[in-house]
């Protein structure tokens, strides 16, 4: 069978963990798999992904103009779903790779505008990833809030104009339709490659949640530096506003502190030179340093979070994004996590990681996550997701036509 993955939206090495987990499971099943992926250099540097055919995706830029959605269907029309030839444009050139892959199944990684291509095509498709990108089925989809109210009519709204605006487009191409933007995520194609804890919008009764891949082996073994007292560990970008002032205190702090910040090296020498302090931007394997680490400082990346309390530790989050801050509400509202305080300027470290180690219950929550979830099982839950994808084929009807009009 051919297979098309696609990832269209965001940024990091979190988005190629299921995909490319995904992808090497659909290859040693004998399917010919490839990866349209966002970001060619970052896919070819993922210990996961390297192997696998790979083509550039049609990419929506620029990449920051959606961080401030107050919801998915605001977050499309951000994007520019709102300007119907802007938005055919894109759905043709993911239709073009479609073709040109003969594609019998496409599997998509926070790519809706794959989506939308593979419904025009006629050809099925799962929509898989975390809570965030596989929105609960509800009508409207509901809101990136956190606590406090929501404002019913701008919700309404907003996708009433998304629905408005991903009709004219489909007309176009004489496809049917859609009802509303929960049309896009059926449970019957929506696949949640996460755990009910870890869910941005909350458990969701009677759906099945497949977990994250085990990733054994990704990563070289942590190199700590030489250090008093416990160990710490951070995976932070070197573009986050506050990641100067993080590494001086840790520098400060001097305990072994080992920081990992992809594309470091173009600005070492900008930094602190201590025998405490490594920085590096090569991934380390993460299952060593939970088994080795009390104190995981990161930016609330899914896929590195869930490693983190599969291995019993309770981690430090300072997010960035809007997904980022949905996660590490949701984690530290069930005493999984530490919560940085909102604000970046008022983050003091030494205080912040002398709660880590002294915050227990918050690390007992953790170790009985891992005793839930232990690594072993991980790849036999993620089996499951790609046999259930692929299931898919043996029910949709694959001509185009069964989507049009008429």
């Amino acid at each position: 069978m051919r297979i098309l993955l696609c990832w269209e939206l965001g940024a990091g090495s979190g988005h190629l963990e299921p995909i490319g987990a995904i992808g090497q499971r659909l290859v040693e099943l004998g399917h010919d798999v490839t990866l349209a992926t966002r970001d060619l250099g970052a896919t070819a540097r993922y210990p996961l992904t390297r192997s696998l055919t790979m083509v550039q995706a049609p990419v929506i830029w620029p990449l920051g103009r959606h961080q401030n959605a107050f919801s998915p269907a605001d977050l499309l029309l951000k994007l520019g779903w709102g300007r119907t030839d802007e938005l055919c444009a894109w759905i043709d050139g993911w239709r073009a790779l479609i073709r040109r892959r003969r594609a019998d199944l496409v599997i998509t990684e926070h790519a809706p505008t794959a989506l939308l291509a593979a419904r025009v095509s006629g050809v099925p498709a799962a929509v898989q990833g975390s809570g965030f990108f596989v929105p609960p089925a509800a009508s409207p989809l509901p809101p990136y809030a956190i606590g406090g109210g929501v404002d019913r009519h701008r919700l309404d709204a907003i996708e009433s104009s998304a629905v408005a605006s991903i009709n004219r487009a489909l007309s176009r191409y004489g496809t049917a339709a859609v009802q509303q933007l929960a049309d896009l995520y059926a449970p019957s194609n929506s696949f949640l490659s996460t755990y009910a804890s870890m869910d941005h919008f909350g458990e969701r009764p009677g759906v099945v949640y497949y977990g994250t891949p085990a990733q054994r082996g990704v990563g070289e073994a942590p190199r700590w530096p030489r250090g008093q007292g416990e160990k710490i560990f951070a995976y932070m970008h070197p573009d986050y506003p506050q990641f100067p002032v993080m590494v001086k205190q840790l520098a400060a702090l001097g305990r072994p502190a080992l920081v990992v910040a992809p594309g470091i090296e173009a600005s070492r020498s900008q930094w602190p030179d201590a025998p405490h302090l490594r920085l590096q931007d090569a991934l380390v394997d993460l299952d060593t340093v939970a088994a080795e680490c009390r104190v995981v400082i990161c930016h609330s990346s899914h896929g590195m979070l869930a490693r983190v309390l599969r291995g019993g530790v309770a981690p430090l989050i300072a997010p960035c994004f809007v997904e980022q801050t949905m996660l590490a509400h949701r984690l530290a509202s069930a005493g999984l996590a530490f919560a940085a305080h909102p604000d970046p300027a008022h983050h003091d470290y030494a205080t912040m990681i002398e709660a880590v180690l002294t915050g227990e219950a918050q690390h007992e929550r953790a170790r009985r996550f891992a005793a839930d979830n232990p690594p072993e099982s991980a790849d036999t839950r993620f089996h499951a997701i790609v046999d259930d994808m692929l299931a898919l084929t043996a029910t949709a009807h694959t001509d185009p036509a069964s989507t049009r009009i008429g």
